[in-house]
């Protein structure tokens, strides 16, 4: 899973060149946002890149390509098809709905309805999947 350190603040996840909406509910804080490789989409970006290709592992039905945004190096299922190569700028875009949240001192799961206490969460509540592209936001 990537996991990017930040805070929430107004049902917004912010991290080093990541903002990211959440459901609201969210106590404000220093939190951890963590997606699994399936939960971001790259988009190949000659302007406006917010990551560079490091690495492309052929997996046979899946490719693992990392990449590397500002907040460090983060891992993305694509088709093993891909057409990215090392050093190719891209744009990473996640899928909100797809995304989890945990407390930054214990660890634990949270959710919106049991972030108060940092209590672990069993599922998250049910939002429209509206992508976010991830910019600069520094």
């Amino acid at each position: 899973m990537n996991l990017i350190e930040g805070e929430v603040s107004g049902s917004v996840f912010r991290g080093r060149g990541w903002e990211v909406p959440l459901d609201s509910g969210y106590d404000d804080g220093p939190r951890t946002l963590g997606f699994r490789s399936e939960g971001v989409r790259l988009e190949p970006a000659s302007e406006g890149a917010t990551g560079k290709v490091e690495l492309v592992e052929q997996l046979g039905a899946d490719a693992l390509v990392a990449v590397a945004p500002a907040s460090g190096v983060v891992l993305a299922r694509e088709h093993p098809d891909t057409r990215l190569e090392p050093g190719e700028g891209v744009r990473l875009v996640v899928d909100p709905t797809q995304v989890h949240l945990f407390a930054a001192d214990t660890g634990n799961r949270l959710s919106p309805s049991a972030s108060v206490g940092h209590r672990a969460a069993d599922g998250l509540a049910d939002r429209e999947s509206k992508p976010v592209i991830i910019g600069d936001h520094r």
